[in-house]
């Protein structure tokens, strides 16, 4: 911080909050007020407990994307080569379509139980066109899908209504494509172990350091500047 010559170093771990059925080597973090048991059933409700919490977050913070922010997830993998074509960016904005999928956005284990093999469905930036052929959406027939990755347009209205009450259509194209980019969708957590405050405007200057044990409680201390 230049105007009050102050500086923090930290120091932690990263960890990515996937989507459920995404399958990586790291778990999202433990939280630290979810008390840690030896019994093995404890330990993985504290895990799941912890696994609902960040995809909730996860679902919170996609619903803040703007829509313009949302479509570049249906995109090719940024730095990849060769470039895709130009169809490949042709989805420039893309609503929010989370509203009637509540009820599993918070819990990554049930949905990991229901989906017997998560790598079935297409979760990748470059799986975008192969729903063509899941959807039987291929052919000169289809009107549906412009390009793999491209605008979507529906003959049938998106929104269906049961008994006064609007829900979005799980077989419309548009719905297929914006949950592939939900699942494209990762949290990057920083979670801070050791902070270093340096603060060179006094004199002699100032070093705090803060320090964090296993139960996630903080020390603090003074060290030499």
């Amino acid at each position: 911080m230049p105007k009050s010559r102050e500086y923090f170093h930290l120091t932690g771990k990263f960890y990515i909050c996937s989507a459920p059925r995404q399958v990586t080597r790291y778990s999202p973090p433990v939280l630290p007020h979810v008390v840690s048991q030896n019994n093995a059933d404890d330990q993985a409700a504290q895990r799941q407990v912890s696994n609902q919490f960040w995809e909730s977050k996860r679902l919170e913070q996609w619903r803040k994307l703007p829509a313009k922010a949302r479509a570049s997830y249906t995109w090719p993998q940024a730095g990849s080569t060769p470039k895709g074509p130009p169809s490949s960016f042709q989805c420039l904005a893309m609503e929010d379509m989370t509203a009637t999928s509540t009820s599993n956005a918070g819990n990554r284990d049930s949905v990991m139980s229901q989906d017997s093999n998560p790598m079935s469905s297409p979760s990748s930036p470059s799986s975008v066109s192969s729903f063509r052929s899941r959807w039987n959406l291929t052919g000169s027939n289809n009107s549906n899908i412009n390009n793999a990755g491209g605008d979507v347009s529906t003959p049938t209205s998106p929104i269906s209504s049961t008994n006064g009450a609007s829900k979005i259509r799980n077989d419309n194209p548009a719905k297929i494509l914006h949950d592939i980019a939900f699942d494209n969708f990762c949290l990057l957590v920083f979670k801070p172990l050791d902070i270093v405050h340096f603060e060179s405007s006094p004199l002699p200057p100032k070093r705090t350091i803060y320090t964090t044990d296993a139960a996630g409680q903080w020390a603090v201390s003074e060290a030499n500047p």
